[in-house]
């Protein structure tokens, strides 16, 4: 009994293991209507073999002088390790699509969110929500909100809603 037991966990860790293996990307953007430059794109890209994972981050930022201020889209990339690529999976897998469904919530000029993850061409999911604030974690929401705060935490993103 013992031995069927153990094996039927060996079972069950080898299939959650792999299953996270069958994930390519991991995308969040976030945009605030009411800021001029506000867009952060983050795109986790998982290439399968043992090299750290890309991370490729967009965002603008201001130049030029302050009577004519324009807005440069920049590019930044590093990498991270698959076991923080590992986490961020795992803790999407504790977002329940019924709480975020049955959440009514809306605002006027608030931020708009995209979590995206899946593999590159087929089986992806999507979130997309608006006026998501730190301060929703008491809520059905916290998972959402829990994996958009690891994704920035992981890649060394500030954004004011989320931390």
């Amino acid at each position: 009994m013992k031995s069927k037991l153990i094996i039927l966990f060996s079972v069950l860790f080898y299939f959650t293991n792999a299953q996270d293996d069958k994930i390519d990307y991991i995308s969040l953007k976030y945009s605030q209507s009411i800021v001029v430059c506000s867009d952060i794109e983050i795109n986790i890209l998982n290439n399968n073999s043992n090299t750290p994972i890309n991370v490729e981050i967009k965002y603008c930022e201001p130049s030029g002088k302050r009577k004519k201020l324009k807005f440069k889209q920049k590019t930044k990339n590093i990498t991270i390790s698959h076991l923080e690529f590992k986490k961020i999976i795992n803790q999407f897998y504790e977002i329940n699509n019924s709480d975020i469904l049955n959440y009514d919530h809306s605002c006027f000029d608030g931020n708009d969110i995209r979590l995206e993850i899946g593999k590159f061409i087929y089986s992806n999911i999507i979130y997309e929500l608006n006026c998501l604030h730190k301060s929703q974690t008491n809520t059905p929401l916290k998972e959402l909100i829990n994996t958009i705060q690891m994704i920035l935490e992981i890649t060394q993103i500030k954004i004011e809603d989320f931390n």
